[in-house]
């Protein structure tokens, strides 16, 4: 299961850096809805995020030291608050429970309503075994 999630993160790190016609069309939306957010400021979280989050070794290396829902045998549910003053800023929280395999009840910030929401939303479609591990998948 760890290594399921391991690749769905992974795929979503290409779908980011393919930077299809899609996930511009959402950054724009973002843009828009907080000006805050410009293209470069996203461009740049984007960034980090899959050469810091999203890359194999380092996300072998931190599952690898998980005590995943699987190997407790446990359920558990972690509330997520996002904050919204930085482009997707809620992702390492969310990341962290994902590989966990404990599911997650988000709450977006009003400020960051477009970006996360859809990070999350196109993990579901890449992997959608994962649904009952996320609530409120989208605003």
């Amino acid at each position: 299961m760890l290594a399921k999630r391991i690749d769905t993160l992974l795929q979503l790190k290409a779908y980011l850096l393919q930077n299809t016609e899609e996930w511009q069309q959402i950054k724009d939306l973002a843009e828009r809805q907080n000006g805050w957010f410009t293209q470069e400021f996203i461009e740049f979280h984007t960034a980090a995020i899959c050469d810091q989050y999203l890359s194999e070794a380092p996300l072998q290396k931190f599952g690898s030291q998980l005590l995943t829902a699987e190997q407790k045998n446990k359920s558990l549910s972690v509330g997520i608050t996002m904050a919204g003053n930085i482009p997707m800023v809620g992702f390492h929280d969310f990341l962290c429970v994902y590989l966990s395999g404990y599911s997650q009840r988000i709450k977006y910030s009003s400020k960051d309503s477009v970006l996360m929401p859809h990070l999350v939303k196109k993990i579901l479609e890449l992997d959608s075994n994962n649904e009952a591990l996320i609530s409120n998948p989208a605003c």
